[in-house]
């Protein structure tokens, strides 16, 4: 049986810890890359934050590449591969 669209939704935003109202889809990709990099850079992480936010990206596109089945997201594929160039560059 497949999901609805809000189901799907829903379960996107608890892999993304976020709520709809917290998505900021006006960031570029690199403010986003730069706010994942600061996000992992906490010093109780103790792991590289580079690498900790490449595996978040990856685990976003992993996601909606699964998701692909049900719903279409090439946009935001793409925004999140333009992220993970500029996480490179940091």
């Amino acid at each position: 049986m497949k999901p609805t669209s809000k189901e799907v939704i829903n379960e996107l935003c608890k892999i993304l810890d976020a709520t709809p109202k917290k998505i900021n889809v006006f960031m570029t990709p690199k403010e986003k890359a730069v706010e994942l990099y600061e996000k992992m850079r906490r010093e109780e992480y103790h792991l590289p934050a580079k690498w900790c936010a490449l595996v978040a990206v990856d685990e976003q596109i992993s996601l909606l590449l699964s998701l692909s089945p049900y719903m279409a997201f090439p946009n935001q594929v793409t925004y999140l591969q333009e992220v993970k160039q500029e996480i490179e560059k940091l």
